[in-house]
């Protein structure tokens, strides 16, 4: 601060102020000339080499004729896709049906009957033959 006389004292800051500048630049499209373009295409040739890859597939049929109950699934087995193909067919078979039963009951019946028959007896007579006469006793 100063005094009244306009000096200054000893412990006081004096400050003054500080101008700053900035620039700040703008752009604009202006023509200043102008240009052709005239274009041509030249062919080259190159030999390449490159490898190529690729798969072929060889199908080998395998008959099995084996009868299945559902259709098996598709699977790959030591790097070998197997795809089996099933048909439907019409099985005749021969078989033994019981077509009946005979039953057989045993049942006693009685019934009289009169058969006329020649029937046959044997007999045995006895007879006694003496040898010698039976001896008389006389009296004397």
């Amino acid at each position: 601060m100063k005094t009244a006389d306009g000096q200054k004292q000893p412990n006081e800051i004096a400050s003054v102020p500080l101008a700053t500048e900035t620039a700040h630049v703008t752009k604009r499209f202006r023509t200043t000339g102008r240009v052709r373009v005239k274009t041509s295409v030249e062919t080259q040739e190159r030999t390449l080499t490159e490898e190529l890859r690729g798969e072929e597939i060889e199908i080998e049929r395998v008959p099995r004729n084996v009868p299945v109950e559902t259709i098996p699934e598709v699977r790959v087995e030591n790097g070998v896709t197997v795809i089996p193909l099933v048909a439907e067919q019409l099985v005749v078979e021969k078989r033994l049906v019981l077509v009946e039963e005979l039953h057989l009951h045993r049942v006693e019946t009685k019934e009289t009957v009169e058969v006329p028959v020649e029937l046959r007896t044997e007999r045995a007579e006895i007879e006694r033959v003496e040898t010698n006469p039976p001896e008389t006793k006389s009296r004397s």
